[in-house]
């Protein structure tokens, strides 16, 4: 049985409140058995792409079929989706890893590290999975450590496996970026993926000592005092000022060298693009004022671990996490959020 919110369907046992809603499960469970939970067993085929030309020709004689070289990735029909629907398009070499194909790959894993959630976003075209690996603590702050993998199956997602983390007391996500991550790696769809992805996930069960190695970085970043002008500088890396687009600079040293009527197209579009930096500039500087906002709330909150890197980078991930906006789950996991939350801890461990 599968929980449906807003037409992403996740199962979950003892859900983080970050990953919204869901069925939650008091056993633990293998990947597969969570797929079949969730529903998320479903099947996504390549199915060929072809035009006609000319355009608009209606003579059967005249027209010719040409192979586009390309695929379109098409979710099957499915008990509650009788049509199927169409995930993205992807060259001919795309392989596939389906879903069960992922959750058998997990399934050792899971002796040691249940399922703890298990979903799929975008009508199908993202599957994700998350392994509990256990808790730590930061000065005290309780933390549950995860392996997250997801599988795109839209043509432009990678097949992907990080660690990431979880605050006990308020479910912030807490992102290991690739970077830093000695447990991260990105496979393109291409021949050998899934060997390749097998291989990684096996050699993730055998290096306990990198999971270790991110839990000391973030531990770390509790000890390590911060000023708030310190705290400012993580809070900037994640939410970046943008700097001026080269293509307004471009317009600009052309104005010099056109005729008036020209001059007056390019300061039209100049114009635009400036108003477009300003609205990202005010949205970078709202979302700064929000996170020293939760950088000091967070130091009244919690005085053993106040002013210090964790708190810092706590703000910035109590930020991407829970203010609205479109496909926020996936974003945390995946989009925008996520490099959120990457920048700020990249700049919080400088700081430890």
């Amino acid at each position: 049985m599968s929980h449906e919110i807003f037409g992403e369907r996740i199962a979950l046992r003892n859900a983080p409140a970050w990953h919204g809603l869901g069925k939650v499960f008091t056993e633990a469970l293998s990947a597969s058995e969570a797929l079949k939970l969730a529903d998320c067993d479903y099947d996504v085929a390549k199915v060929p792409l072809f035009v006609t030309y000319p355009p608009g020709e209606t003579d059967p004689a005249k027209i010719k079929v040409l192979d586009t070289k390309h695929v379109g990735l098409v979710r099957l029909p499915t008990a509650d989706s009788p049509e199927g629907v169409v995930l993205g398009v992807a060259s001919h070499d795309y392989e596939l890893v389906q879903n069960r194909e992922i959750a058998r790959m997990l399934d050792p894993l899971t002796n040691e590290w249940p399922v703890e959630t298990l979903g799929a976003l975008k009508s199908g075209g993202i599957l994700f999975a998350t392994l509990d690996m256990g808790e730590f603590s930061v000065a005290g702050d309780k933390c549950r450590q995860y392996l997250l993998l997801s599988n795109g199956h839209d043509g432009t997602r990678s097949l992907t496996g990080y660690l990431t983390g979880v605050r006990v007391v308020c479910w912030n996500t807490l992102v290991m970026s690739e970077g830093q991550n000695a447990m991260a790696f990105r496979l393109r769809h291409v021949g050998g993926v899934k060997r390749e992805a097998e291989f990684y996930i096996n050699l993730i069960a055998g290096v306990r000592s990198a999971a270790k190695q991110a839990q000391g970085q973030l531990a770390r970043l509790g000890e390590a005092k911060v000023t708030t002008e310190q705290a400012q500088q993580v809070i900037a890396a994640a939410y970046p000022v943008p700097p001026e687009p080269e293509a307004q600079k471009r317009l600009q040293a052309m104005a010099q060298n056109l005729s008036a009527s020209q001059v007056a197209s390019v300061l039209a579009r100049t114009e635009e693009l400036r108003a477009r930096r300003a609205a990202d500039i005010e949205r970078a500087t709202t979302l700064q004022t929000a996170g020293l906002e939760l950088f000091e709330k967070f130091n009244a909150e919690h005085p053993d671990l106040a002013h210090t890197a964790w708190a810092a980078y706590n703000a910035v991930t109590e930020l991407a996490t829970w203010r609205e906006g479109p496909n926020a789950d996936a974003a945390v996991l995946f989009g925008n959020r996520w490099q959120e939350m990457s920048r700020g801890l990249a700049a919080a461990l400088t700081l430890a």
